[in-house]
């Protein structure tokens, strides 16, 4: 199923496959609506991980010293692994392009 345009220096232009194209389109703009959402979920978690640590933090400061040192050592491990996880995310950001970004972070 072709459509056809008509066009003053041509009767009739085959322009796509009218029926496919728009499906197309609709599945196409659904995949990125979904990949939007999923960015938007990962920057979300990632917000409320640092939060965590960070509420972490202040109840290891308020053990005592004999036992905080284990703690201080679990916490600069979680930091470090949450470095690395804002860090990859960053590194796909930069891959995906701002299209994906969420339309409030969209400058």
């Amino acid at each position: 199923n072709i459509c056809k345009i008509k066009t003053s220096s041509s009767p009739e232009v085959p322009v796509s496959s009218c029926g496919d194209g728009l499906e197309s389109l609709r599945k196409r703009s659904m995949i990125q609506d979904e990949k939007k959402q999923m960015v938007a979920n990962i920057e979300k978690q990632l917000e409320e991980a640092r939060e965590l640590l960070e509420q972490m933090e202040l109840e290891v400061r308020e053990i005592p010293p004999q036992s905080r040192g284990m703690y201080s050592s679990r916490m600069r491990s979680y930091k470090q692994e949450m470095g690395k996880l804002e860090a990859d995310f960053e590194v796909c950001m930069a891959l995906l392009g701002e299209q994906w970004l969420p339309e409030e972070n969209n400058f």
